[in-house]
């Protein structure tokens, strides 16, 4: 049965487009269909990441699988707020074809968003290990981890959830994936584990442990290349780096249970 993966985070900067075209890549080489959408209709960087993917292969002659991707018309951009009910439609005609679609969406709340949001059957949220980042999820006090007050990004997701019982009977599921673990132990970083921790019981996600902070995701975007490409183009050159980048992405795609 197809699925619908939101890649959502009111945040920039958080490795939302990262992750979700790593993702797509995987999927492609199991030999999934896949559909991406770009919902960041101003920086698109979806979008530019599948171009540069295809001048990838067309400068170096080399074999890359290429997702499709599906472009919201101005129309419903425009006009959403009439247009849902068209959107919804269109995305589950979309589904007879594909697999998986796979939607990034901008770093800070709009309708579109929402809307798509509230098609979902997992959503997924890359965070920075940052209490600047948490927030988003629970305003937590720094006197009492466990007291908390609900995000403004936990309660759209609350409502999403909410439309998506009443409109389709099914439930959403929600992964946070902390992103930029430290790889040395410091009293913040035990801090923010043991409140999202706390905030994953409270509102409902599970939380997922994903990419280190490495110089290599920087790079790869300007090839539209991803870690799977590994031995397919001679800019993804094996080292120790990669197979540990490799092995969190495997770690991601296990725990989101989507592979």
């Amino acid at each position: 049965m197809s699925k619908i993966i939101v890649f959502g985070n009111e945040k920039g900067g958080s490795g939302k487009t990262t992750t979700a075209f790593h993702v797509a890549v995987v999927l492609l080489k199991s030999s999934y269909k896949i559909l991406i959408i770009d919902a960041d209709i101003r920086q698109k960087s979806f979008t530019r990441y599948l171009e540069n993917r295809k001048q990838a292969i067309q400068n170096n002659n080399i074999s890359l699988e290429i997702p499709e991707i599906f472009n919201i018309s101005d129309e419903i951009l425009n006009n959403i707020d009439e247009k849902g009910a068209e959107l919804k439609k269109i995305i589950e005609e979309k589904k007879k074809e594909f697999d998986f679609i796979i939607i990034d969406t901008p770093g800070h709340y709009n309708k579109l968003s929402k809307a798509l949001h509230e098609q979902a059957d997992v959503i997924v949220t890359p965070m920075n290990d940052s209490f600047l980042d948490l927030d988003l999820l629970g305003q937590v006090s720094s006197d009492d981890l466990s007291n908390s007050k609900v995000g403004v990004y936990s309660n759209m997701v609350f409502d999403c959830k909410k439309q998506k019982a009443f409109n389709d009977k099914k439930e959403i599921e929600w992964y946070v994936i902390r992103n930029r673990i430290s790889g040395t132990a410091t009293i913040n970083m035990q801090n923010i584990e043991e409140a999202i921790n706390k905030l994953s019981a409270k509102y409902g996600f599970k939380v997922v442990s994903g990419f280190g902070d490495r110089v290599i995701f920087k790079e790869l975007f300007l090839d539209g290349l991803t870690l799977s490409d590994a031995g397919l183009s001679p800019k993804v050159r094996m080292n120790l780096s990669l197979i540990a980048a490799r092995q969190e992405l495997r770690e991601i795609m296990k725990q989101i249970n989507i592979n």
